[in-house]
């Protein structure tokens, strides 16, 4: 549902504006297609399929980091089939890549990670889609010729509630946390395989979990795996169950005036604390996210 996800943002956390845009093409629904960008050329799973479509609410942080919120229509795309199959959830991360585009794909092929589509967007971007599942997510790489323009005219825009959220709440989104039950693999192919690093690694903690944490992709990265034998109603274990296996288990955000107003906003669309400190909050947002959005309370 992407107007209520667009809308805890806007609503409740006061953060905006959001692009609110359609891509592709649903047969038989004009209203849809009138103003979608189009996706030409798809490939799924090896398959020509043409086209598909989603709507989108975007939003760009402070740091440069955008977010996206995708709702797939009813025809066939790998975010209809993650829907169908998954739930709601962190279905990708766009990276960018010193390699040229062909050449990152050849070195995601060559690290044993498949292509999953690919497709040519507004008749000049090529997007692909390669699945990771040491990761439990895809990684998105795209390429844009030189001359690419943005379509002209005003977007469509949603912007955020000033009367009721005077100032935006959350600020940045600084980090993604992948829940995984083991650490050495995923190392393995994202520093051994792909140079991102380095890595500092801790662990076992008090509660027997082991951590690994490094700052790349203009963003904190880190890996989070619970004991061997841990408590089955621990979050963490109650997620990678639930999400059968690796995944993004949270993303983290700065809240600059400080965990309550932004926990108020949040659980006014549903959310419940997992987890509070004086300084930091893990919510439970898997219902309307599939996952959970950590707060960090601003220095």
């Amino acid at each position: 549902d992407l107007d209520r996800a667009i809308a805890l943002f806007t609503e409740g956390l006061g953060v905006g504006p959001f692009l609110n845009v359609k891509f592709g093409h649903v047969e038989g629904d004009a209203s849809f297609d009138d103003g979608a960008m189009p996706i030409e050329d798809y490939y799924l799973n090896g398959d020509y399929v043409g086209t598909y479509g989603i709507r989108m609410g975007a939003v760009t942080w402070d740091n440069g980091i955008q977010l996206e919120l995708i709702e797939p229509m009813e025809n066939r795309s790998l975010f209809r089939q993650y829907l169908d199959s998954h739930g709601p959830g962190p279905q990708h991360i766009a990276v960018s890549s010193p390699l040229t585009f062909q050449e990152t794909l050849g070195a995601m092929a060559a690290a044993g990670n498949p292509l999953a589509s690919m497709a040519k967007v507004d008749r000049a971007e090529d997007c692909a889609f390669v699945r990771h599942k040491p990761l439990g997510t895809d990684l998105e790489v795209q390429y844009r010729p030189p001359d690419y323009k943005l379509p002209e005219g005003e977007p469509p825009l949603v912007f955020p509630d000033r009367e009721n959220v005077p100032a935006p709440l959350l600020s940045r989104l600084t980090g993604i946390t992948f829940g995984v039950r083991e650490i050495a693999p995923v190392l393995a192919l994202l520093e051994g395989r792909y140079g991102i690093g380095p890595w500092t690694r801790s662990g076992p903690d008090c509660h027997g979990g082991t951590h690994a944490v490094c700052e790349s992709l203009n963003l904190r990265l880190e890996l989070v795996a619970p004991p061997e034998d841990g408590d089955e109603s621990d979050v963490l274990a109650d997620y990678l169950r639930c999400n059968g296996g690796n995944g993004i288990f949270y993303v983290t955000f700065e809240a600059p005036r400080g965990l309550a107003p932004a926990l108020e906003g949040m659980e006014r669309f549903g959310g419940k604390v997992a987890f509070r400190s004086e300084k930091s909050a893990l919510v439970d947002l898997r219902e309307l996210f599939g996952g959970f959005f950590r707060l960090d309370a601003a220095e």
